[in-house]
């Protein structure tokens, strides 16, 4: 195997990760490195501190199609 990089944006990481897509947790302006071992990888992190706003939404209780539009938005953060 040869080394790679990958600079996805928040979005395609959560898409990648998990079927909790939206609501996993994604460190914004963070390197992130796999490292393959056994039964598994690594993840080691390393924040580029720079300052940005948090774009993270916790799962909400009903995540059904059918939901009605005030449980669908029940944890969008507060906008100033």
């Amino acid at each position: 195997r040869s080394p790679h990089v990958d600079i996805p944006n928040e979005t395609l990481v959560r898409l990648r990760i998990s079927d909790d897509l939206p609501y996993l947790k994604v460190p914004l302006h963070t390197v992130i490195k796999l490292t393959p071992v056994a039964y598994g990888c690594r993840v080691e992190f390393d924040s580029l501190d720079i300052p940005a706003v948090d774009t993270h939404r916790e799962r909400p209780s009903n995540v059904t199609r059918n939901r009605s539009t005030c449980e669908a938005l029940e944890t969008v953060p507060d906008h100033e």
